[in-house]
């Protein structure tokens, strides 16, 4: 299953969604959005078992679903019918714009996301390119036994690659922006396990990426998906492998990392956090020497372990 337009999955407003041995991609593997929901987790979230989720962009197919023309097909006249519509019927189009800008239309967004391949592009808004996104949601993700892949990394992430002036893609395997609160538990995310249950595919299921804390939204733009406030990001770990760091747009940001004596994380650069809790400290390693600041843990003490270093925030 894929979507060329949007994520593969989309909870929104507490919309509840049980996945168990599918393919999926989109233009962000799975979303939450558009407020917390009610009920309780049986209710609202996303449950992924034994899946494949992928992040990408097939800039081929987007581009045959819009209405007037791709960007390198583009000329004065075609440009100056749409000018002339005005900026409400601008934004209310489903052309090949940047709709992260305002004004709706700039002559720049014909070429845009062709400049950043970082964030997604036309309708999707300009976010952060990830696995699992999050907006202005604390909708519960349970993800298990199930490979998450930024594909659009892997074709956009070397900036050798691309042309001149263009950004190369983050290896972002979650985002949390739009005063969004992911409350995510990853389960059996490891080397040992195989994502798929047919056994014709046998990628297994570890984690390598980033997670990304946006900067505080101020929702200027109105839009209804996008709150005021703060994103934060609740992370439980069991039996998993992952390599990477936390990642923020600001200094407002918290991420909350519990891992349980099964789990390892392999921190690839120096980071901070609110709250950690592991059960076996030599879990938490790396192949360089890092820091990890924290505010609060109950099973670390400040100082060094191998490579990582614990601060504790004053």
């Amino acid at each position: 299953m894929k979507s060329y337009l949007d994520a593969g999955l989309t909870s929104a407003s507490g919309g509840y969604i049980f996945v168990n041995n599918c393919d999926i991609s989109g233009v962000m593997g799975m979303k939450t959005r558009g407020g917390s929901g009610s009920g309780n987790t049986e209710e609202t979230g996303i449950h992924v078992y034994n899946s494949r989720i992928q992040a990408e962009y097939d800039d081929e197919e987007m581009q045959s679903v819009y209405d007037v023309a791709s960007p390198d097909k583009w000329d004065e006249s075609i440009l100056d019918q749409i000018k002339g519509l005005g900026a409400t019927a601008i934004n209310q189009l489903n052309i090949f714009l940047d709709k992260a800008n305002d004004p709706a239309f700039i002559e720049d967004s014909l070429t845009w996301w062709f400049t950043d391949k970082s964030k997604t592009p036309g309708y999707s808004g300009g976010n952060k390119f990830a696995v699992i996104y999050a907006e202005n949601s604390s909708t519960p993700i349970t993800v298990e036994a199930t490979q998450l892949k930024n594909k659009n990394y892997e074709d956009y992430g070397d900036s050798s690659s691309l042309s001149k002036g263009q950004t190369a893609a983050d290896n972002l395997l979650v985002s949390v922006e739009g005063s969004g609160a992911a409350n995510i538990t990853f389960t059996d995310e490891n080397s040992s396990t195989k994502w798929d249950k047919t056994g014709e595919e046998d990628g297994t299921c570890e984690m390598n990426g980033d997670f990304y804390i946006g900067e505080y939204s101020s929702n200027e733009s109105g839009s209804p998906d996008i709150g005021t406030g703060a994103n934060s990001l609740t992370a439980a770990f069991i039996n998993s492998e992952w390599e990477g760091t936390i990642l923020y747009g600001d200094d407002t940001g918290k991420a909350d990392l519990t891992f349980d004596s099964d789990s390892t994380w392999t921190v690839t650069s120096d980071t901070s956090v609110n709250h950690i809790e592991v059960e076996d400290i030599n879990s938490i390693k790396s192949d360089k020497k890092v820091t990890i600041t924290y505010a609060e843990s109950d099973s670390i003490t400040p100082g060094t372990y191998g490579n990582v270093t614990f601060v504790q925030a004053e």
